[in-house]
């Protein structure tokens, strides 16, 4: 009895000590770039706003975490030189599980940069970004180091080409690997924004935010395809916003600096009982490189406005007052550009099972075109050599006579260039370097341009957890409008009143998955569907027979749409090898196309330092919808055409709009890769990347002249705006034969390779280093020749222009623990780029200090005024290579003046002073 009773008791006293026992919380921590384990990551569970728990990781990256108790937690995630990162969705403890484990990847946060105060989300099917080549950039450097948007950012990443001009506010494209830019997805927060479709309009990163982000991702290749079921064969850019905290912070912060540049930002993140909130709004500001005035376009002056030509002959160069001071030829010229941001976040735990998280956003600027893209300037050089063609020309001519109108009369010059003047007799004569002194000069579109730009976002996603396993339904709605004035309001001279363009989008979309852990695999599958509306519209209103309404008319809408079903699968059998694969069947509604998009990363770690990964991954692209349904082309202004590369053969074509090829199909890409990383210590590592990417039915813009094009007459007055802009383009004397259409088509093959090395190197106690270098290749394979005839810019198996083969990048950082931080970066583009210049190289820097609530920071942007200038450069843009047909053996240019090329650069030096104060 007494035996009974002491094993009873011993039960009873044994029952307290299991329930407080609780629940193991485990699970492993990875680098999300080089997907090695991270030692010593903290990993805490809060609830309430109050710490609960905590562990570290080992060597390995695994943690444990006995004695849990149940209920819902917020896992923060920190690691020296990481950003902190927070589970989502929160982590549920079940009274009845006796482990939970969970697998996260976190990035490395730039050091030295003045601090907002952002928390990124990490989520358990983030993991799979490990696999793939990928880079991710923190949202602090925008502020820090006073860049522009995110799209200035991103061009300081190797592996991405953006292009743009030499404006503060001008249109931005971004191409990965050498794709074309329209090849890119871009995405928010994982779902797809802006036009989808390739060779359409495109995503425009001068609308890239500013604010209200917490960081953004670049992943390469097909790894995108594993983001809400992108079509995309180049790769993805993702934006991701600001989340909430555990606890309330707010701030307010104040920019002020060159260019008249200013901004304020406020930013407010909290949980509030069951409610998470995150806030923020931005607005900033800047005169670019144009404070505001007028100035005189004095290469249009080689056209007149006020006085006729001789016999039809194109109107003469003219000096006069009348002409000069027209107001199409003496305007104001403003670089303003203003910025607007939103998010607003709110997750709602309506049980620890279930969560709702609703997501506002909203991007919008406005820029004033006359200083924000339509700077071009004809450069003396080119100038005189256009007036040594005319010269020329003259000099052969019967009697070598230049005749133009003076004041309704005949007058003459004899082997010189005739020039109306206000002197007694009306016109002067001159040599060709007399009209190079008086020509050169800025090369503007028009009076009054401007235009706008907008995204607005919003998604809903609920969470529910039944077992072990998380079903997550998501649905977004978002829309992407571009408003362009491309002319003055009203009509002067041979302007206005317009164009004017308006391009509108409308994407939908969900997502249901469900996703659940084996004992050794997390296992997920679902369903996505995406479809997107396009109108475009322009005033005047053009039919495809040519006749031209004066009002505002919208082309029919076009729709693209698609139908994924995916499923994918990581599998850990142990700590030093796993598996992880995608599998998509997407339906494409538009082109009725079926495809199989297959990823697959094998991972191995053969010790807690190393990291080996090979992948095989397959994807698709959808073209345009535009491309494929037939519509009235939508005319580009006259004003805003550009000199073609060459005056004579295919290279003198200029295209004026697009027209649809019915029989396109999308394009498909092939990738594998193989990267090697590893670390010496926490502080220090390195990693390689090897890709090749094979791209089947690439397409290819071409373009047909539009004489005798069937179907389509152009309206007579805009052929006579257009050839009126073009006489200005040296030695070219165009004619309607100059015009064209663009078209696309499936037309070859196409082949990107590359290596990427990057590390990250602690010199000393608060010291870091970070580089990163690219070498990468981008051809064409296989290019038809009647394309290669018609369009002698596209090299069969040459670099494709504008690709530079190598591109780089070095950061030194300081971030002591008083919180003094400093960082300078520069960043190398090699030759064969967007900007047409030679090899360049450029840097920026920021210090910063804060102490309690209060920070201040100042960020200087092109140190060294590297490759700097306010124009666009007619003239001294470098060489662009021709195919045979384009050659000078068969009568192609020579050098960069024939060509017309214009060089762009950087803004010049800027300071940047901001102040942020916490409430």
């Amino acid at each position: 009895m007494r035996r009974a009773l002491t094993l009873v008791t011993f039960l009873f006293a044994c029952l307290p000590a299991a329930a407080a026992a609780g629940t193991t919380v485990s699970g492993r921590i990875l680098d999300t770039q080089s997907g090695l384990p991270v030692p010593n990551a903290g990993v805490q569970l809060d609830r309430n706003g109050a710490r609960v728990a905590a562990g570290v990781t080992d060597a390995s990256g695994t943690f444990r975490i006995p004695g849990v108790p149940p209920g819902t937690y917020a896992v923060l995630v920190t690691a020296p030189g990481y950003e902190i990162t927070r589970l989502s969705p929160d982590l549920l403890v079940a009274q009845e599980e006796p482990g939970v484990s969970f697998q996260m990847a976190i990035s490395r946060q730039r050091q030295g940069l003045k601090q907002i105060g952002y928390v990124v989300a990490g989520g358990r099917t983030a993991l799979q970004t490990t696999a793939t080549i990928n880079t991710h950039i923190d949202a602090n450097v925008i502020q820090s180091e006073n860049f522009q948007r995110l799209g200035d950012v991103l061009t300081t990443v190797p592996g991405v080409i953006t292009s743009t001009s030499s404006s503060a506010g001008d249109d931005m494209s971004l191409s990965i690997r050498g794709y074309d830019s329209t090849e890119t997805a871009v995405l928010l927060d994982g779902h797809p924004i802006g036009p989808v479709g390739a060779f359409g309009n495109g995503y425009n990163f001068n609308v890239s935010p500013f604010w209200g982000l917490s960081s953004a991702d670049v992943v390469f290749g097909s790894g995108a395809t594993g983001l809400f079921g992108t079509t995309t064969i180049a790769g993805a850019v993702n934006f991701l916003t600001i989340n909430p905290t555990p606890q309330d912070h707010f701030s307010v912060t104040q920019g002020a600096g060159s260019n008249d540049k200013y901004m304020t930002g406020l930013l407010g993140t909290g949980t509030v009982g069951k409610l998470g909130y995150a806030v923020a709004w931005g607005a900033q500001g800047t005169t670019g490189n144009f404070p505001g005035g007028y100035i005189q376009q004095t290469a249009l002056l080689q056209t007149s406005v006020v006085n006729p030509g001789y016999k039809g002959n194109a109107p003469p160069p003219d000096l006069t007052h009348a002409n000069a001071y027209n107001l199409v030829n003496y305007y104001p010229v403003s670089g303003g550009y203003s910025q607007k941001d939103f998010v607003g976040k709110l997750v709602y735990n309506f049980s620890p099972k279930t969560t709702l998280q609703f997501t506002a956003y909203a991007a919008n600027d406005w820029q004033n075109s006359t200083g924000n893209g339509d700077n071009d300037y004809a450069t003396y050089p080119y100038v005189l050599f256009g007036a040594q063609q005319t010269l020329a020309g003259i000099k052969a001519s019967p009697g070598g006579l230049d005749t133009i109108l003076v004041n309704g009369r005949r007058r003459s010059c004899h082997d010189s260039i005739a020039v109306l003047v206000d002197n007694p007799v009306g016109y002067t004569c001159m040599s060709a370097a007399q009209y190079a002194v008086n020509f050169y000069g800025p090369f503007g579109g028009s009076i009054d341009r401007w235009r706008t730009l907008g995204n607005q976002d919003y998604d809903l996603r609920g969470t529910q957890q039944i077992g072990a396993g998380i079903i997550t339904l998501e649905g977004f709605a978002d829309a992407y409008n571009y408003n362009a004035q491309k002319g003055p309001g009203v009509a002067i001279g041979p302007y206005g009143p317009g164009p004017d363009f308006l391009n509108l989008y409308h994407n939908r979309g969900f997502l249901v998955s469900d996703d659940f852990p084996l004992s050794k695999n997390d296992v997920g599958f679902g369903y996505s569907w995406l479809h997107q509306s396009n109108t475009n519209g322009q005033f005047p209103y053009s039919l495809p027979n040519g006749t031209t309404y004066n009002v505002f008319g919208n082309n029919p809408p076009l729709y693209l749409s698609t139908a994924s079903y995916f499923i994918r699968d990581n599998w850990v059998p142990n700590d030093k090898f796993a598996a992880f694969g995608s599998f998509w069947i997407q339906r494409s509604l538009d082109t009725r196309s079926t495809h199989f998009d297959p990823r697959v990363s094998l991972i191995y770690r053969p010790t807690s330092s190393d990291v080996v990964r090979i992948t095989g991954g397959r994807s698709y692209s959808e073209p345009d919808p535009s491309l494929i349904a037939f519509a009235p082309p939508v005319y580009g202004a006259p004003s805003s055409i550009n000199c073609p590369p060459a005056t004579t053969g295919s290279g003198a074509l200029v295209s004026i709009a697009s027209v649809a090829n019915p029989t396109l199909q999308p394009e498909t890409a092939t990738d594998l890769e193989l990267a090697y990383g590893h670390r010496f210590n926490s502080t220090t590592n390195v990693q390689a990347d090897v890709y090749q990417s094979l791209e089947n039915q690439a397409l290819l813009n071409g373009n047909v002249p539009i004489v005798g094009f069937p179907g389509i007459t152009v309206p007579e007055d805009y052929i006579d705006k257009a050839l009126a802009r073009l006489n200005s383009c040296a030695g070219l004397h165009p004619s309607i034969n100059n015009l064209a259409f663009a078209t696309t088509y499936n037309a070859a093959a196409a082949r990107y390779r590359g290596i990427v090395l990057s590390t990250n190197v602690g010199l000393m106690r608060f010291v870091t280093l970070n580089a990163s270098f690219d070498v990468q290749s981008a051809s064409y394979l296989g290019v038809p020749q009647d394309i290669l005839i018609a369009n002698t810019n596209l090299i069969d198996g040459g670099q494709i222009y504008g690709i530079p083969l190598r591109q780089g990048t070095v950061g030194l950082a300081y971030q002591d623990n008083r919180g003094l931080g400093a960082r300078i970066d520069a960043t190398y583009i090699g030759g064969n780029n967007t900007w047409n210049r030679n090899p360049f190289w450029f840097a920026n820097a920021s210090i910063s200090k804060s102490s309690g609530p209060f920070s201040v920071g100042l960020g200087v942007s092109n140190i060294f005024n590297s490759a700097a200038q306010q124009y666009g450069l007619i003239g001294y843009g470098v060489f662009q290579p021709q195919n045979f047909y384009g050659s000078a053996a068969q009568g192609g240019p020579t050098n960069a003046l024939q060509q017309s090329s214009e060089q762009y650069g950087l803004l010049f030096r800027q300071y940047w002073l901001t102040v942020k104060m916490g409430i």
